[in-house]
Order: C-alpha cells, then sequence, then structure tokens
C-alpha cells in the first residue's frame, strides 16, 4: 500500500458505485496479466481495493489463472456521480482511523 492509499472494503465500493456496482463486479473479469499475455479477459482473485489520492479504486490481487500479481485501476475520481461517494469514503476512512 502506497502512502497516499487507504484500504477500502466492499461495503465502501458498494457506496462508490451505488446502483452500478454491476460494472464493478464485471471489471473483475477484465484484467490484463503479463504472465499469461494475450488479452483482457483475465480474472482478478484475493484482491485488496484502495482508495488513492484522486479517489480512484486500485484493486491489487493476483490471476485467476496463473496466480501471477495483477492490478486493476478504476478512474472512480473523475466521475461526477462517483467522486463524492468516493471522497465522503476517504473524509470517514481518514476521520475513522484516528479513533
Amino acid at each position: 500500500m502506497k502512502r497516499n492509499e487507504i484500504k477500502i472494503d466492499m461495503d465502501d465500493i458498494q457506496v462508490i458505485f451505488g446502483d452500478d456496482i454491476e460494472y464493478f463486479n464485471s471489471t473483475l473479469n477484465n484484467v490484463y496479466c503479463t504472465n499469461c499475455g494475450g488479452s483482457y479477459d483475465k480474472t482478478i482473485v484475493n484482491y485488496t481495493a484502495y482508495l488513492n489520492n484522486l479517489n480512484d479504486i486500485v484493486l491489487k490481487g493476483e490471476c485467476k489463472t496463473c496466480s501471477g500479481k495483477v492490478g486493476r485501476y478504476l478512474e472512480t475520481g473523475e466521475s461526477k456521480e462517483r467522486f463524492p461517494a468516493a471522497d465522503h469514503v476517504r473524509i470517514i476512512k481518514k476521520n475513522f482511523k484516528k479513533i
């Protein structure tokens, strides 16, 4: 985890995506693995989710096919619909961490 990243969980992701949570789920099956090569059709598993300083979601995990390291970057911070929710999650997580 980078210094400017905040670890988030599936509940936080649900808040950020709201009714569009199926979009998030579909991105899990749209990952490129350098070990497997080919197209963006691999699945990320055993991932940890982070919110970066731009309010984008960063997933770090393993390729389901070969167990190699893979990542996925979701630009939620650039979305007019998702930015406020991502910012809210960021504020709550930062304040909760201090308690």
